[in-house]
């Protein structure tokens, strides 16, 4: 899969812009946001099922036309892969979506609740030419920030743990399948393997691919990393080591949501979680 844009947002507070040579983020192949001329007749969540739940899961949609997968963290901010935002995030589509064959179509998008982006933050450490390897030198993580709470859909809590060998985990994405765009499924995989910045899940029959980039994986009740790159294995950058700047982020951008939800973490026995 060809990346359609090689700028890169990168960021501690506030993301800057910086441009780097399109061949060095080639190594992303299936980690970016989705480019139909490259993704048409892949077969995304092979294996998976169309998902009826994971309410936070939504459609992080850019400038572009492209989009991502991202999740609702706190009632305005939402985590994404740090490769998605190459591209200038605009909104967040939460709802199931429904199959379209031209992911510029907007008719899944439509029917699902929109909200503006306000802000959007990449992992600091995360860089365009360093980065452009599968898995990525550093952590691709991002957040984005809604320009206003959302109300009626629970946050889902990060899990800031390496998930146990083979454990069965569960990924949710709005990615390709079969030649279609914008719906949102579901599979399971099993942990594989662990590196300083991502996990490795066995594709088995099931695999990720471009659009589903940024989609959370699941391992019990908690996002233990985000889809990040590859497939066979799907590689998903994970979450424990980017804690520190996460739980900064998110205090800053919103202190109250980030205590209650260390509360809610404590007293359901997740004292690893946000």
């Amino acid at each position: 899969m060809a990346c359609s844009s090689p700028t890169v947002l990168i960021g501690l507070r506030r993301s800057r812009t910086v441009l780097v040579p399109l061949s060095a983020l080639l190594a992303f192949v299936a980690a970016c946001s989705v480019d139909p001329a490259s993704t048409a007749g892949e077969d995304e969540i092979r294996g998976g099922a169309v998902e009826t739940g994971y309410a936070a899961v939504g459609i992080l949609r850019m400038e572009n036309e492209s989009f991502c997968t991202g999740t609702l963290i706190a009632p305005d901010v939402v985590l994404t892969a740090a490769h998605c935002l190459r591209e200038t995030a605009v909104s967040f589509h939460l709802g199931r979506g429904k199959p379209v064959i031209d992911f510029h179509s907007t008719d899944a998008i439509d029917s699902m609740t929109k909200t503006v982006v306000r802000e959007q933050v990449a992992y600091p450490g995360f860089s365009g030419p360093r980065d452009a390897r599968c898995p990525s030198a550093s952590f691709d993580v991002a957040l984005v920030k809604l320009v206003e709470p959302i109300h009626g859909v629970n946050p889902d809590a990060i899990g800031f743990r390496a998930p146990a060998s083979s454990e069965s985990c569960t990924t949710v994405g709005f990615g390709n399948h079969d030649g279609t765009f914008h719906e949102k499924r579901s599979a399971k995989q099993k942990m594989r393997q662990e590196r300083a910045t991502a996990f490795a899940f066995d594709a088995l029959r099931v695999s990720t691919e471009g659009g589903d980039s940024g989609g959370p994986i699941f391992c019990g009740d908690a996002i233990v990393a985000v889809n990040s790159c590859g497939n066979a294995p799907d590689w998903f950058a994970r979450l424990d080591g980017a804690k520190p700047w996460l739980e900064a982020m998110l205090a800053d951008w919103n202190p109250r949501a980030a205590e209650e939800r260390v509360a809610a973490s404590n007293d359901a026995g997740l004292d690893a979680s946000l």
